[in-house]
């Protein structure tokens, strides 16, 4: 004859509460783990995202100095001036396209070369530009393709690194909240749909900095916003989803605990029926 003891209440909750000791132990070390595994990539992109702000703040002081001390004139594209780089990496040539400018300045006309250059024509000829011109040397200015570059520069940087931050925290949230809806939205929906948004914005301000006719950046305009569209539908898509698979386990869980009640109401209600059930042990 074997004897089997069951356990009663207290036992089963000392177990559970044992079972929730570990697991809870278990998540600190995997959540130590996965810090440890993406602390230098947090330190590298946040030091990237300080240098997009630092870009973005210098941006802001240059405009606001050329505003204030140099000259607002119109600009004429006249031609383009072509300039050759060779690429040891790749063993070829690349060519860069600098508008020449006509413009006129206390009464002296001047056609000065664009600094800022590019692999494709910024500006069509015929185009007419405001620039901004140095007094006390006419022939210096700047275009907005050049004053808009270290705000698109930091502007990009800011947005890289603020991506990447949040892809590599991902699974770190995870183990933190592994039964929260919302790591995957902050971790992987939010910097995909910020990303793609913001290279929209980017290219659209480009496209009305630069020339309307400029191709590159309508098709970049286009492809981002699409995308943009996109991400934003599927993330929506997943949080209603998510809200309504919630709504719904809830609504079972408290059938659930109404059908449990019932239980405990008829056991109460009919203690003759449930007589020799509470036995510990079993032969």
């Amino acid at each position: 004859m074997v004897k089997v003891t069951n356990l009663n209440s207290q036992d089963v909750a000392v177990v559970k509460d044992s079972q929730e000791a570990i697991d809870a132990r278990n998540r600190k070390e995997k959540l130590r783990k996965a810090v440890r595994n993406v602390i230098a990539a947090w330190i590298i992109f946040g030091l990237l995202f300080c240098g997009g702000i630092v870009f973005l703040i210098y941006s802001g002081v240059r405009k606001e100095f050329r505003y204030n001390n140099w000259v607002k004139t119109e600009a004429v594209v006249v031609s383009q001036k072509v300039s050759e780089e060779y690429d040891k990496e790749n063993n070829k040539t690349e060519h860069f396209y600098h508008a020449v400018f006509k413009y006129e300045f206390d009464g002296i006309e001047y056609s000065v070369a664009d600094k800022t250059g590019s692999s494709s024509p910024i500006y069509k000829v015929g185009d007419t530009i405001t620039i901004y011109v140095n007094p006390k040397n006419p022939k210096d200015f700047e275009s907005q393709a050049t004053t808009q570059f270290f705000f698109i520069f930091g502007s990009l940087m800011l947005i890289i690194s603020f991506c990447a931050l949040c892809f590599t925290t991902a699974p770190v949230l995870d183990i933190a909240f592994p039964k929260a809806d919302w790591t995957d939205y902050v971790g992987r929906y939010l910097p995909f749909a910020i990303f793609a948004w913001s290279i929209t914005i980017l290219s659209g301000i480009m496209m009305k900095a630069h020339s309307a006719w400029n191709i590159s950046a309508l098709i970049i305009f286009i492809v981002a916003l699409i995308l943009s569209v996109f991400i934003s539908i599927v993330m929506i898509k997943s949080i209603v989803e998510n809200t309504m698979r919630r709504k719904i386990t809830a609504q079972k869980v408290a059938e659930i605990d109404e059908r449990l009640n019932e239980l405990e109401e008829f056991k109460v209600q009919h203690p003759e029926l449930f007589k020799g059930q509470s036995k510990d042990k079993m032969h």
